[in-house]
């Protein structure tokens, strides 16, 4: 029996033999002599590198996708508004849609001014005492106790070691979900343009304490969700981003990365393009804050894939009836 050329491309290529032959309905002795036949005749050796041909791949009915968390300068109010409500739905799949951290200590950005903090207190000296006064059972003296340090505000040095001693803990709390999944964002890509190398994606699992999250060395992920979704931190992030790429890609199509806030179908009117805003808390960014800029307000956002259906989530989003649907 004759091979085709197609045929022949698939036996050449990187999926394990057995799941060539089921595609190519062949044995899988016979896919292994045709690969043997074929190599015969290749003049020029392989390459030993990989190809990147394997992104994240999710299957799943209902997911929670966080968009640009940019921890440790996160902002915590929006965030469990999200997680309060994926979890009243219980979805237990987390997408954390790149730049879930922050890196300032190793941003390109200039040097900015710093805001003086005069009443302050270490974070874990203040967690320490909320602890303390939830056990004080007289309400009125519990209540006074609260008082006296809410104003107090944590203190930071603005150093690497802080940045990832706050994000571990966020990290942690976020095993809420059973299973979690991260993608790369141009942040996570500052660490690579300081050490001007190239890491594995497991790296960045270890220096967070990221244990049991699935993590990618891509930018973007495949969700299947009865549609295919495509769940990117791309490099273009015009308005009409997620336009282009839902019809370049043939799928819906669900971007971070710009913090814009939008949701339309692509040119042809079938698959969802959506941009859906950021998680980060800009207030927190200097070089967002204190300087004025042309360009349009960012918007904090997140989407729940349920049953096939994107819900973009942001900030006049109406949290309780949508906990009742």
């Amino acid at each position: 029996m004759n091979w085709t050329d197609k045929e022949n491309d698939a036996v050449m290529g990187d999926m394990p033999l057995k799941d060539i032959a089921r595609a190519l309905n062949r044995t899988v002795d016979a896919v292994r002599q045709q690969r043997f036949v074929l190599r015969r005749t290749q003049y020029v050796s392989e390459s030993p590198y990989p190809k990147y041909t394997e992104p994240l791949k999710v299957e799943t009915d209902k997911i929670l996708i966080l968009p640009d968390v940019e921890l440790p300068l996160h902002d915590a109010s929006f965030i469990n508004k999200c997680i309060d409500l994926a979890l009243s739905w219980k979805v237990d799949n987390l997408l954390c849609a790149g730049d879930l951290f922050h890196l300032d200590a190793l941003t390109g950005w200039e040097a900015s001014w710093n805001k003086v903090v005069r009443n302050y207190m270490d974070e874990r000296t203040k967690d320490k005492l909320n602890d303390i006064f939830l056990k004080i059972k007289d309400e009125k003296v519990r209540e006074e106790a609260f008082v006296a340090i809410d104003d107090l505000k944590p203190k930071t040095n603005g150093s690497f070691a802080e940045e990832i001693s706050i994000s571990k803990k966020v990290i942690t709390e976020l095993n809420v979900f059973k299973n979690r999944y991260h993608i790369m964002g141009n942040h996570e890509g500052r660490l690579l343009r300081l050490i001007e190398s190239s890491m594995e994606a497991d790296n960045l699992k270890d220096m967070f304490k990221m244990d049991g999250w699935n993590m990618s060395e891509y930018y973007f992920a495949e969700v299947l969700c009865k549609e295919k979704y495509k769940i990117a931190h791309p490099k273009p992030f015009g308005k009409t981003a997620a336009t282009e790429m839902a019809s370049k890609y043939l799928c819906h199509y669900i971007m971070g990365h710009s913090h814009d806030w939008s949701v339309r179908k692509d040119r042809s009117g079938t698959f969802w393009a959506i941009q859906m805003g950021h998680c980060a808390d800009e207030k927190k960014f200097a070089y967002e804050s204190q300087r004025d800029r042309t360009y349009w307000a960012h918007s904090h956002g997140a989407v729940i894939i349920r049953d096939g259906y994107p819900f973009l989530l942001g900030e006049e989003t109406p949290w309780s009836l949508m906990k009742r649907m």
